[in-house]
């Protein structure tokens, strides 16, 4: 399927305003034992849940999951506050289509995006012990960005050739 550009850019301002990756190390036990596995996420929140759902089917990517907070509401107007809905991409080839979609139109997580990449490449290769200190490079490195871009700095663009 075909999708506009407009709609593209769409995905990625979408994306790049309400969305995150997340790199990790998952566990599973069997039989007694805990196996630990390295993975990826792709996840975008919202309040609005038919937005998130329209999205969703569209690009026919990931699953939606809705969040009821049950917690007392505490803060400034609580009787507004509304339920979170979060459409997240755990498969390797759903997060490739995703990034596909959206890399040409991405300005701020331009950098996420080729750790993203570098961690597909990671995930391809046969399970051992070299493929998971790859991996926890990279969960390294999305810390360190994550880190500078949270020191209360102005952000800046990361592709400022995309406004001439």
């Amino acid at each position: 399927m075909s999708f506009s550009e407009r709609d593209l850019a769409y995905l990625a301002g979408f994306f790049d305003g309400e969305g995150s990756i997340s790199f990790g190390f998952g566990a599973s036990t069997k039989k007694g034992i805990t196996y630990w596995y390295p993975h990826i996420q792709l996840s975008i929140c919202n309040t609005d849940k038919e937005c998130m759902e329209l999205l969703q089917k569209k690009y026919a990517l990931g699953n939606i999951y809705t969040s009821a907070n049950n917690h007392p509401r505490q803060g400034r107007h609580p009787e507004e506050w509304h339920d979170l809905t979060t459409w997240r991409i755990n498969s390797k080839d759903e997060i490739d289509k995703f990034l596909h979609l959206i890399e040409p139109y991405v300005l701020l997580k331009t950098k996420y995006l080729i750790l993203c990449r570098k961690a597909l490449e990671i995930l391809s290769m046969e399970p051992s012990a070299n493929r998971d200190v790859s991996f926890r490079q990279i969960v390294d490195s999305a810390k360190k960005l994550k880190t500078k871009a949270n020191r209360g700095r102005k952000r800046k663009y990361c592709r400022p050739d995309r406004f001439q």
